[in-house]
């Protein structure tokens, strides 16, 4: 059986996008293949219930270096750890192959999850830029192969970095299996009264920040007419985007209408997703979007974007809209809530797509990427 190194860097210490994209992938292998050895290199191990969840596992494995060789550990002092970890492959998660890595003679590989800064140019400086690029290029550059999240991903790889299509596999991410388990009425009233939200709601999921474009989802919120209108309840980390989001807030009178949420346990997120009416995601660009397929798997319909990864993520159920245009997402949410049985068809028919993004189904495929490399 193989011998995996993994960059754990965010799997252990980021809980966001890259580490959640991380986290899910490896413990998606230690249980549909508890017989390859998972070995994860990190500077650093932050101890939470997520984490802890896979360091549980017999077939993991922690390499850290001591406190005093920490500062160049990942350049240089990593060498000696990987050499007597005898790997078969290497697996950089989140754009990036440690230089210590880049000697090793077994197959390499990374996973690109988005290039946001090339679409959003304008939210970086030139240096920033300059310096994600040479970072993806380095990264693609040292592996043997490259994963990319979705097709939408790969292509811009293909288009901004000349990378040839063959040297990158499509490799979607899954969600925490917790989002598939119903929790009961009970359970879902409770979680109900712990964060006080209303009996109906729609929902937002995701960091407030501009290209993920709450402010859209406002404009419609508002656009919808009080009979048909439900609460919003929003649950994400704010920027200064917020203020832009809160000024429309108090300038429509809608305080009472949208509802900022801090969850303090990942456990009670799928009680939150499944006592929802809708989903709502007007994102502007995803390398994939898991919001959406958490939402798919919780039995919740959903309407997000028809641009980049989302349609990708939400299949051809879901309803897809232009997020610029706020009359075209209100009457899309206005449309599922008025019609029962649509909306039980979209929530049938997304549930049925999300299993396409199953943990066992993604593990065979990336163990089948594994296994090719390292007979090749």
């Amino acid at each position: 059986m193989l011998r995996i190194g993994f960059d754990a860097k965010r799997l252990l210490n980021n809980f966001t996008g890259f580490g959640n994209y991380s986290r899910n992938l490896v413990a998606d292998l230690v249980t549909h293949y508890p017989e390859y050895e998972c070995i994860l290199f990190t500077p650093d191990v932050t101890e939470t219930p997520d984490t802890r969840r896979i360091l549980d596992s017999s077939s993991v494995s922690i390499v850290s270096p001591p406190r005093y060789r920490r500062y160049f550990w990942r350049t240089i002092g990593m060498r000696v750890d990987l050499h007597y970890q005898k790997l078969d492959v290497f697996h950089g998660l989140a754009h990036e192959i440690p230089n210590a890595v880049y000697s090793l003679s077994i197959p390499k590989l990374v996973t690109i999850c988005d290039v946001v800064y090339r679409h959003f140019p304008s939210s970086y400086s030139p240096s920033i830029i300059r310096q994600k690029d040479k970072a993806i290029m380095s990264a693609c550059a040292a592996a043997d192969h490259i994963i990319a999240i979705s097709e939408s991903t790969k292509h811009d790889l293909v288009e901004f970095f000349g990378i040839d299509p063959l040297a990158v596999t499509v490799i979607y991410p899954s969600c925490d299996v917790r989002f598939r388990n119903r929790g009961t009425a009970e359970c879902i009233t409770s979680s109900k009264a712990k964060y006080k939200l209303p009996q109906a709601y729609f929902l937002y999921v995701g960091s407030i920040t501009e290209r993920k474009n709450l402010l859209t989802a406002c404009q419609a919120l508002e656009r919808i007419p009080l009979d048909d209108r439900m609460p919003l309840v929003v649950i994400g980390k704010r920027s200064n985007y917020f203020k832009k989001v809160r000024e429309f807030i108090l300038t429509h009178n809608l305080e009472s209408w949208v509802q900022f949420v801090n969850v303090d346990s990942n456990d009670d997120l799928p009680l939150i997703y499944q006592g929802a009416s809708l989903f709502i995601y007007p994102s502007l660009y995803e390398g994939f979007g898991i919001p959406v397929l958490e939402a798919l798997s919780s039995g919740v319909p959903v309407v997000t974007s028809n641009i980049s990864s989302l349609p990708e993520a939400a299949g051809n159920s879901s309803i897809l809209v232009d997020p610029t245009n706020p009359d075209e997402l209100a009457s899309a949410i206005m449309a599922i809530n008025n019609d029962e049985k649509l909306k039980k068809r979209i929530v049938a028919d997304g549930y049925a797509h999300s299993k396409t993004f199953s943990g066992a189904n993604l593990s065979q495929q990336l163990i089948s990427v594994y296994t090719r490399l390292c007979e090749s």
